[in-house]
């Protein structure tokens, strides 16, 4: 079981609508609780109450000061310098760009590339829900 910690309702329920039936079978995504899981997402609205404790993959706002330990951490905003950025936004699509290559949680190393999706949430919560996708092995 991959444990997912985001605080934001809104995110959460967007994320958890996009996992297949066969990966809520091995996704947990929770609301608090981020000691220990595998993914903990922060948005630049968050309280950050993250203090100490540790996560394997922390995907964070540009910016953003970690506030407990990770195996690694995954930004994304709107430049070239954050692992996921904004390439492009129409009315219904956003594009995103994954910059670096990163590893998911799975161990699997996920290449550099682009990644149309519907824009069912604000900017900020696209690039963090499809973060959590890549993370989860799921943008394919």
């Amino acid at each position: 079981m991959k444990r997912v910690v985001i605080a934001d309702a809104v995110l959460r329920r967007w994320v958890q609508a996009q996992l297949p039936e066969t990966a809520r079978e091995w996704v947990k995504i929770e609301e608090i609780g981020a000691e220990g899981a595998d993914i903990v997402v922060v948005r630049s609205t968050d309280p950050l109450p993250l203090q100490g404790g540790r996560c394997g993959i922390l995907l964070l706002p540009a910016g953003s000061a970690p506030k407990m330990r990770s195996r690694s951490v995954v930004s994304y905003g709107n430049t070239g310098k954050d692992t996921l950025a904004v390439s492009g936004i129409e009315q219904e699509k956003i594009l995103i760009s994954l910059e670096r290559e990163l590893v998911t949680v799975w161990g699997k190393r996920v290449e550099r590339q682009e990644i149309f999706a519907k824009r069912d949430l604000e900017t900020e919560g696209m690039l963090a829900g499809v973060g959590v996708l890549i993370l989860l092995g799921l943008s394919e």
